[in-house]
This record gives structure tokens, C-alpha cells and sequence, in this order.
């Protein structure tokens, strides 16, 4: 890359918004304290009225061709929301944004969004979460039906089945600490071990935490070792909801032959990973996904936000996910 991954997200972001490729809707922060977590709850109004996918006919019948009937965004994806690419991956805008310089990590050759994260996903989010001048990010991935890897679906007509994974860089107006969650970790700072699973106790829903130790992005062994305490953290979150995490680290299905494997959330830093099994999708008519679990929740409405206070963001996320057992 001859320009920064940092100076390349602006200007590719900025011209994809002034030629109408990235749609950014403006949105306002509030924030929901619960069980000693600020949660940030993004107030978007416009995000109520459906757009279509902005697909266009050619991505719609790849993606038929691909895999299943369904157009994949990814595979070819759109010039206009090219960044830059990585050895395994292309770096796109996000094409829907309710925060400035929203990139999706997605894979060349077509992965199932049903498949654990690897290696070589690691490396590639590694690179941007340590790139010289980039914003804090927050990288997620929801994975399986239950995920909330559906809100796509609300957001922006379609479902995605090529696996992507998404950063989230911090805005002007998010709080401290980014994410939200990253407070529940200060009592447990210097007190586990890196890349060794362990859970909060104060949180109601089965999950696992791992602090990871620092990673040169460019070092060989940045995704085979990111990729091990992953595989741990998963292990260490489905045996707190007394799950078998077996079909969750393999290969997940590319028909509708296969059964579908359990879902779940994938939150990381560059510091830690959080991983979260997913019992259903959405709490009343309100879809959640991985995002929620990093403690920022989306409202379409001022309805939805009273919704989201009266319930409060706990609650709903331990519905979401599975009790511990």
C-alpha cells in the first residue's frame, strides 16, 4: 500500500459518500447505565425506513451463482467501496454507516459466514486494528443465524453468507471506556493470564473473556496464536452455557443439507476477545447483534430507545444469550 491504511479509509470513505455509494446516516448518543457498564445506545431515526440493498444486477446474479439465490455484496463487491486488500482479504466500507470509516474485512475466495474465524482472519484484522494513525477499533463477527448477522437483512434487504468481519472504529461522541464492555475488565486487569479464558462473574449471560498478549501485526505467528486463543475462548464460552462448541470449530454449512451449528458473537481489540453464545435474535422486535454485547445498541426510534431503557441493555442481552449454567 503506497498511502496509510488510515489515509486510505478517509478519502475512500469521503468519496464513497459524496458519489452515494456509502449511505451515512447521522445519528445522536445517549447513555444507558447498567450493572456498572455505560452502554451507548445510537439514536438513528432515518435507519427506519428500509432502503433497498443498492446491489447492483450483475453482484445479484454472482451471488446466485455462487451460493444459493441470494446476491453476494462481496463477491465481486463494488469498486466504490474498495479500501485496499490484504493477501486473504479485501478491506470495503461499510455501506451502511452510522459511524465514519466502518470497514468490513471480507474474504477473496467465498468463506461461510457459519465458519470460525482462522489465522488468516486474525492476521488481516490485526493489520488494521495496529496501523500506524487508524482510530480505535472494535472488531466483530457474528456468526450463525442467531447471531443477529440477520440485521443486515433489515438494514439492507439481503442476507450476507460470505463471511465478513467488521470495525468499528471509535466516534467523536462514544464515551470511555471503547467499548463500553471493556469496563467490566478493569478488576480483572493483571489478575489473568493472557491468552487464558475467564469469565466475570457479575455478568448473567454465559460468555468468555481472554486478554491477549501483544501482537506484532506483521509478526508470522499474530494469527496462528490469536487464532488458538480463540478456539480456547469458544470452548470456555459454550461450556458456561453447557453447549458442545464442537460444530462451532469446524467448517459450517454451505446448504441448507447441513444442520446449522450453535451461533454466536465475536467482540476483540487489539487487548482482548469476548466470545458470546447466542440463544435467539432478536428481545421483542429489536435485533442485536455482536456490537450489543461490546455495549452499543442501536435504536431506530425514540420508541425503541424508551424500549431500551425501560427493559434495560442487560436483561435483554442475557434473553439474547444463554443464562449460565
Amino acid at each position: 500500500m503506497s498511502s496509510s491504511l488510515a489515509a486510505l479509509i478517509r478519502t475512500s470513505f469521503d468519496r464513497a459518500v459524496a458519489n452515494g455509494y456509502v449511505v451515512f446516516t447521522e445519528s445522536t448518543v445517549c447513555t444507558i447505565p447498567d450493572a456498572g457498564i455505560n452502554f451507548n445506545i445510537r439514536l438513528a431515526p432515518s435507519l427506519a425506513r428500509k432502503p433497498d440493498g443498492g446491489f447492483s444486477k450483475d453482484q445479484a446474479k454472482a451471488g446466485a451463482a455462487n451460493k444459493g439465490d441470494k446476491p453476494n455484496p462481496f463477491l465481486p463487491y463494488d469498486p466504490k467501496g474498495f479500501v485496499t486488500e490484504f493477501e486473504h482479504h479485501n478491506v470495503l466500507l461499510n455501506k451502511f454507516s452510522i459511524v465514519k470509516g466502518h470497514i468490513l474485512l471480507t474474504t477473496k475466495e467465498f468463506e461461510s459466514q457459519y465458519d470460525p474465524l482462522n489465522a488468516r482472519d486474525f492476521a488481516a484484522a490485526w493489520r488494521c486494528l495496529k496501523a500506524p494513525g487508524v482510530a480505535q477499533y472494535v472488531g466483530f463477527y457474528n456468526c450463525g443465524g442467531q447471531s443477529g448477522a440477520r440485521f443486515i437483512d433489515e438494514v439492507v434487504g439481503i442476507s450476507v453468507p460470505h463471511k465478513h468481519i467488521q470495525l468499528l472504529p471509535r466516534a467523536d461522541d462514544d464515551g470511555d471506556p471503547f467499548p463500553p464492555i471493556a469496563s467490566v475488565l478493569t478488576k480483572h486487569r493483571g489478575k489473568q493470564q493472557a491468552d487464558t479464558p475467564f469469565a466475570d462473574p457479575d455478568l448473567p449471560f454465559a460468555h468468555s473473556f481472554a486478554f491477549v498478549k501483544p501482537h506484532d501485526a506483521d509478526s508470522s505467528d499474530t494469527g496462528p496464536s490469536l487464532a488458538n486463543t480463540f478456539r480456547q475462548v469458544i470452548k470456555s464460552a459454550f461450556a458456561a452455557a453447557n453447549l458442545d462448541p464442537t460444530p462451532c470449530l469446524e467448517p459450517g454449512p454451505t446448504s441448507a443439507n447441513k444442520p446449522e451449528p450453535p451461533s454466536y458473537n465475536v467482540v476483540f481489540t487489539s487487548d482482548w476477545m469476548l466470545v458470546v453464545p447466542r440463544r435467539q435474535e432478536k428481545y421483542d422486535q429489536i435485533s442485536i447483534n455482536s456490537v450489543g454485547f461490546a455495549g452499543m445498541l442501536l435504536a431506530k426510534s425514540e420508541a425503541d430507545l424508551e424500549f431500551l431503557r425501560g427493559v434495560g441493555p442487560i436483561k435483554i442481552l442475557t434473553e439474547l444469550g444463554v443464562k449460565k449454567q
